[in-house]
């Protein structure tokens, strides 16, 4: 797990160390703790993806002047998903 104080405190501690040995050693301990490590568990989308239909009906939407809010509301997703459909951003 990452813990940037104690690496920074790590490696100005390492300045003033006169072995190379010393510093070779400190380094590596503050690398180690700037690593983040990928959560074990991610919680599923609670709202997927739009289908291809439903970004056509979003940016047809869009094109007509409804607001991004909106057209959430219609499709029953959050505003987000929309944003991405609409400037083609949404993953297919």
């Amino acid at each position: 797990m990452s813990n940037i104080p104690l690496a920074r405190s790590k490696l100005l501690s390492a300045q003033s160390c006169k072995r190379m040995v010393e510093v070779q050693f400190l380094i590596k301990q503050s690398l180690a703790l700037l690593d983040r490590r990928k959560p074990k568990f991610k919680a599923p989308p609670e709202n997927p993806g739009l289908t291809r239909a439903g970004r056509r009906k979003a940016r047809a939407l869009r094109r007509e002047g409804y607001s991004i809010h909106r057209i959430a509301l219609i499709l029953h997703t959050t505003h987000g998903r929309i944003s991405e459909a609409v400037s083609g951003k949404a993953h297919p």
